[in-house]
């Protein structure tokens, strides 16, 4: 029981509606080509990625060129259309911070123990990005020179 098929099998032909003719030549020329199935696979996938690394390079290069692009419109050094540039906002940032630095100065004249305090803190600071807890000796510092001007 199931050692041998319950119905034979029957073998199919198929023919085609056209003759084919088929060279002596040819037959030969496949039968002597050194390509292997393996091999021509190998070509066709190296012909694949360097078409995909063509396509891919064209891509990067033409959004590079947008992103250049857009970068130097909102990177504009001049003021065109009622609309502030880049430099007149970093200019003016910079006079801002002139003069309060000016008025701070004409309102306070500080000790340089508050200042040296003072750069204490803003230097721990600067060295301790996102820890401020690690300055905390520093702040207590500056806050005895400032409590002693009271």
């Amino acid at each position: 029981m199931g050692a041998t098929a319950s119905k034979p099998t029957e073998t199919k032909v198929f023919t085609p509606s056209t003759s084919i003719n088929v060279g002596p030549s040819l037959i030969n020329q496949l039968d002597n080509s050194i390509e292997t199935d393996y091999i021509r696979s190998q070509y066709t996938e190296k012909y694949i990625q360097e078409e995909v690394s063509k396509r891919l390079d064209a891509l990067s290069a033409k959004v590079d060129a947008e992103f250049q692009n857009n970068l130097k419109k909102s990177l504009k050094t001049e003021d065109e259309d009622e609309n502030v540039s880049f430099s007149k906002i970093n200019a003016g940032l910079i006079e801002l911070n002139e003069k309060l630095t000016n008025k701070e100065s004409s309102f306070l004249k500080l000790s340089e123990g508050v200042i040296a305090a003072k750069q204490e803190v803003v230097k721990c600071l600067q060295d301790n990005k996102g820890r401020p807890l690690n300055c905390w000796d520093e702040v207590k510092n500056f806050e005895k020179f400032v409590n002693e001007l009271k």
